[in-house]
């Protein structure tokens, strides 16, 4: 696999992918998550912990924890939703 493909080989075309005689799916496998919306989840999930721990002066309620939790559930369903659209629309532009 070349250099530029060596730490992300899921973004090698395929053309790159079988000339390496690694494709993805068969030698390799597939991404178990979309980086980008995985960041995108700890940020947020990372952020809103820091908010509501320092709105609690380090001791937050059960109350709040529990509202917290539904807030980035209520979010990560959101992400998870855009992200199957995004790949619905690839599939559509990469042919």
């Amino acid at each position: 696999m070349p250099r530029r493909y060596i730490y992300e080989p899921w973004t090698a075309p395929t053309d790159v992918q079988k000339k390496a005689g690694c494709i993805l799916g068969k030698d390799y496998p597939k991404p178990i998550v979309d980086h980008k919306i995985a960041s995108k989840q700890c940020r947020d999930r990372m952020g809103a912990s820091y908010a509501l721990n320092k709105e609690a002066a380090g001791k937050p309620s059960c109350a709040q924890l529990d509202y917290l939790n539904r807030k980035l559930k209520e979010r990560e369903i959101q992400g998870q939703n855009e992200g199957r659209k995004k790949q619905r629309q690839n599939k559509f532009t990469k042919y």
